[in-house]
């Protein structure tokens, strides 16, 4: 049979015009399908959209070299410890330096103190893709209440950061006025204590007494009829003290020792040839 009869008729039964007009359209029908399928245009346009995300993300955490200066309440701890923790002390973690610039101990007793530092650290700052800025320090991110840790050869100890700062190697200290009593000690430890005795530690002075009061201890007894009465003690006496604290400032109050000052706090003092222990009465605002 001839594809194209003398006639013109496509295998002798569609005229040739026909069969091109109904080939047009199936062209068209084909390249609308093509718009609409997967993988079409559409799609390449929103890779590109994801690969700029993408590539955004990368350059927002990108790290900067940034120091920050952090404020630790390393606890207490004894004072084998205590006394190894120094002003210059450093240590390295994951290529970040950290030094010790000012240390603050108080002893809590005979055998501990409480120690807060100020240390210098070298970190990277990082901006997440939220615009915010985050400090990371030996591969963590350090802030306000996370705990931090200094390894030394002589010594390990950690505790929560209470500040960090752009600057200020030195501790944010403030001197405080307290009232203190001291009940029932005998009348030669008393008389120990006057006004400008000091209480030191590493060379600063923590406690200076502004003043000094005393009175006879008050002692109750039971008579034989069973009654309760109140009578002065012969030799002891009870002691009101003004004092001045240096403390440490931080979010939750000034800290002396080894937690925030409290009225009914109850504090050693060791005034060189005495130690006693009273209880806080007064905070000056």
């Amino acid at each position: 049979m001839e594809l194209i009869d003398h006639e013109g008729n496509l295998f002798g039964k569609i005229n040739v015009i026909d069969a091109l007009a109904i080939l047009l359209v199936i062209a068209v029908v084909v390249a609308g399908v093509a718009v609409v399928a997967p993988g079409s245009s559409n799609d390449a346009s929103t890779s590109g959209t994801n690969e700029t995300e993408s590539a955004n993300e990368t350059e927002s955490n990108e790290l900067v070299a940034a120091t920050r200066y952090a404020t630790v309440d390393l606890g207490t701890h004894p004072n084998r410890v205590a006394n190894q923790i120094t002003t210059g002390d450093t240590m390295e973690r994951n290529g970040h330096n950290l030094t010790v610039t000012d240390v603050y101990s108080v002893p809590t007793d005979a055998t501990s103190a409480a120690v807060v530092v100020r240390a210098e650290l070298e970190g990277e700052l990082t901006e997440t893709a939220a615009n915010t800025t985050r400090f990371v320090f030996g591969g963590n991110q350090s802030r306000v209440g996370d705990s931090l840790s200094i390894e030394t050869d002589e010594y390990s100890a950690d505790g929560p950061i209470q500040r960090l700062d752009e600057d200020g190697s030195t501790l944010n200290t403030e001197s405080i006025t307290v009232d203190m009593k001291i009940e029932d000690v005998d009348r030669d430890v008393a008389a120990s204590i006057t006004d400008g005795t000091v209480q030191t530690s590493r060379g600063d002075t923590v406690v200076t007494v502004d003043s000094v009061s005393t009175q006879p201890a008050e002692h109750v007894y039971e008579t034989e009829d069973g009654e309760l009465r109140v009578q002065d003690h012969p030799t002891n006496r009870d002691v009101r003290l003004t004092l001045e604290l240096r403390t440490i400032e931080t979010e939750s109050g000034n800290q002396f020792n080894d937690g925030p000052l409290r009225i009914s706090d109850s504090i050693r003092l060791d005034l060189g040839t005495i130690t006693v222990s009273g209880t806080i009465t007064g905070i000056d605002d």
